[in-house]
């Protein structure tokens, strides 16, 4: 029976999080119940991810703008994701009406094993735990988030680290995917060339629609190979068995000072929340002949 999964997202900066969509959506194990998108600029979030979805012929899939700001904090007002390039011509897409958090919490309580997987900032994710206490129990977290044998931070925990902690203070169990896994996978060139020799009405054109906005925003070459942070976390969701877990105690620095954001692990012992694991190693490839496969070799 497949895994309803919920996927919370920013996409449009880093283009792991369409590749991420793109996994999903050629995975039978999981169902992917809706999308929420978080961050600034999530309504135009909200936007790609229906885009991406109608190329895989899934605009049935909800898709909710979320919140825009962190918890505390403020963001960058002029900010505008790189891949809204993707936007231009066609027609647009459809945002479910609605608000994200309020979907996240209608899916959890009506679902006894729904999985929630925060690709972005967590803040939607916090504030449905904050509004609805009984998603404890019945909704598992699988988060992109931390990095534990590196200096500094992880982006998506840097964007709202309060977020992070209020998750991990409520109870709520997490299974983080950082850093140390993430930066071991990248998109093989094999396989972005396959995206490049598609059928241009195909849903691989549009995934490499997406790469090359961000390939062009960052490096202005189309060569340029993106790390497959989001992407290793939805496999986590169906193929837990890639990763080699280590459970613990997370702690996120909230200080202002440079170490904020940055995530570190303690003993099951140091505290309650012997539920949360971090992924400490990932089988290189397997994951990635399974994510050529079912993203850039048409769902094989």
């Amino acid at each position: 029976m497949a895994i309803p999964l919920l996927i919370d997202t920013d996409i449009g900066d880093d283009v792991d999080d369409a590749l991420a969509l793109a996994l999903a959506l050629r995975s039978p194990e999981v169902e992917l119940v809706g999308v929420t998108t978080v961050y600034q600029c999530a309504p135009l979030r909200a936007r790609l991810a229906g885009r991406l979805l109608a190329a895989f012929g899934r605009a049935d899939v909800p898709v909710l703008a979320g919140t825009d700001r962190p918890l505390l904090g403020a963001v960058r007002p002029d900010w505008v994701p790189n891949q809204a390039l993707v936007l231009q011509g066609g027609p647009q897409p459809a945002v479910t009406p609605g608000r994200a958090v309020e979907f996240i919490i209608r899916e959890g309580l009506r679902r006894d094993d729904l999985v929630l997987l925060p690709i972005g900032a967590m803040t939607n994710v916090a504030l449905a735990f904050a509004l609805e206490p009984r998603l404890l129990g019945r909704v598992r977290v699988v988060a992109m988030a931390g990095a534990w044998d590196r200096e500094g931070g992880e982006y998506n925990v840097q964007c709202d680290p309060e977020a992070v902690a209020a998750v991990l203070a409520c109870g709520a169990g997490v299974d983080f995917v950082g850093l140390d896994v993430t930066m071991q996978v990248a998109l093989r060139a094999p396989d972005l060339a396959r995206l490049a020799a598609a059928p241009a009405a195909s849903p691989e054109a549009a995934v490499l629609a997406f790469v090359r906005a961000c390939q062009r925003a960052w490096r202005k070459d189309d060569s340029f190979c993106p790390t497959l942070h989001d992407p290793l976390a939805v496999a986590a969701v169906f193929r837990p068995d890639l990763l080699g877990w280590e459970e613990g105690v997370v702690r996120v620095e909230l200080g202002q000072g440079p170490a904020r954001g940055a995530t570190g692990l303690l003993p099951p012992a140091a505290g309650p929340a012997a539920r949360t694991r971090v992924a400490r190693t990932v089988e290189v490839e397997a994951f990635l002949e399974l994510f050529g496969n079912r993203v850039c070799g048409g769902g094989g």
